[in-house]
């Protein structure tokens, strides 16, 4: 695996991670949102230890966890635009490196 992806998915690891742990300090969110938030999160973590172990299921975790939360943030009525620019960037770049690295990822 080349180290731009190895680079890339610590990333989002890492961001994914300290996101989940700030949604969990914010104390004016609505409960069930944090509870969805923090599955959300602890599920994009999930994905992407599975990316650093090449497993390309990683990838598809992530587009679910992401189609899941654009759907959650649509029916409360949110502006997703912003969601899925992010999710397309992120998914775009993740792609990238799977397709770049697809001779080490299972």
């Amino acid at each position: 695996m080349t180290t731009g992806a190895k680079v890339w998915f610590w990333l989002v690891l890492i961001g994914n991670g300290l996101g989940t742990i700030n949604t969990l300090r914010l104390p004016r969110i609505p409960l069930d949102d944090r509870i969805v938030s923090t599955l959300c999160g602890v599920a994009m973590v999930v994905g992407a230890i599975l990316l650093l172990n090449r497993r390309k299921a990683g990838f598809f975790v992530m587009v679910g966890v992401q189609t899941l939360s654009g759907l959650v943030s649509f029916a409360k009525g949110v502006n997703i635009i912003f969601l899925i620019i992010v999710a397309a960037i992120q998914l775009g770049i993740v792609y990238y490196f799977i397709n770049k690295n697809s001779d080490v990822m299972q």
